[in-house]
């Protein structure tokens, strides 16, 4: 994600941004890795002072750079090796992913129809809707790397987290 915002916003304005924050969050955002997860809290703040230094809209800076981080994660080998995954095991393996990448909610997938799924985001009360769109944005550009077409999603928050809807295909 820290390399996404680098490539949208420029190097100086994340260099500036990571300035203003705490230390507590710099030190999280330096130090981590690429086995570990930043606090959706850091990753937020970030996103917002990047935009603020940059002059962007937060929320479409923070899709952006989500689309931009999965493409990289899952480009060149990737990205050929998910054509001959099934979508139906890629919706099943979102809630492995997602796990890896998150501390807060467990995700279940549910396969409704061959182009139709649903995501359970679940022990994750009141979420941001920036964390929702987040899962959803992956799990739409996992789809899309795949070969699927005209994927959407439909955010639906309930007490204990959200289900996202997806759809794809004609």
């Amino acid at each position: 994600m820290w390399k996404a915002l680098r490539q949208i916003a420029g190097d100086a304005q994340v260099e500036a941004a990571l300035r203003l924050l705490t230390t507590e969050e710099r030190q999280e955002i330096e130090e981590a890795q690429a086995i570990t997860w930043v606090r959706m809290s850091t990753s937020s703040r970030l996103v917002d002072v990047v935009a603020q230094q940059a002059r962007l809209d937060p929320d479409k800076l923070y899709d952006d750079a989500l689309v931009v981080a999965v493409d990289s994660t899952f480009g060149g080998v990737w990205k050929v090796l998910l054509r001959f995954v099934t979508a139906e095991l890629l919706v099943q393996r979102a809630a492995v992913l997602y796990s890896k990448a998150r501390s807060i909610g467990v995700v279940r997938a549910e396969m409704l129809t061959a182009t139709s799924a649903n995501l359970h985001l679940t022990d994750a009360p009141n979420p941001t809707s920036r964390y929702l769109r987040s899962l959803a944005i992956a799990a739409a550009r996992l789809l899309e790397i795949s070969g699927q077409k005209q994927v959407r999603y439909v955010i639906k928050p309930n007490s204990r987290g959200a289900v996202i809807h997806m759809q794809w295909g004609g």
